[in-house]
């Protein structure tokens, strides 16, 4: 199926709902990275919840598996910075991500007023034309 052109451009034209409908499949393609983000910090906060009861046992008990928590503490940690690190790098692309999706908008935009100047233009040139047959003497 063939996309609607200007007359006499044949360049295509955008509507809004083709920039509503380009927006919403760049949100529809990272909605899950986001979601998927929410969880992750919901696990960080349960993790740094239990580095924290860990530390306090620690402090508290100083028994003989004082070590061993320690690397539990350790292994803990770097998950948490692995997720942090996660974070930041969704972070950074959904700025990214952002940016392309407003220059895209404005691009489209710029085509449209560009395709109906064109249109308006197609428009007066019919208009002269129709004019200057008009005028023109019958032969008889």
């Amino acid at each position: 199926m063939e996309k609607p052109t200007n007359e006499g451009t044949g360049k295509p034209t955008v509507s809004d709902k083709d920039i509503d409908n380009l927006a919403h499949g760049v949100l529809s393609i990272y909605e899950k990275p986001f979601k998927t983000i929410e969880s992750q910090l919901e696990e960080l906060l349960v993790k740094q919840n239990k580095i924290i009861n860990t530390i306090q046992i620690i402090n508290n008990n100083k028994d003989k598996n004082y070590k061993s928590k320690i690397l539990i503490l350790e292994e803990i940690c770097a998950r948490i910075n692995d997720l942090i690190m996660q974070i930041k790098n969704n972070h950074v692309r959904m700025i990214e991500i952002t940016k392309t999706v407003k220059t895209m908008k404005t691009q489209a935009l710029k085509v449209k007023k560009y395709s109906l100047e064109q249109a308006a233009k197609h428009q007066e040139q019919l208009m002269k034309e129709q004019n200057l047959v008009a005028k023109l003497p019958s032969p008889s």
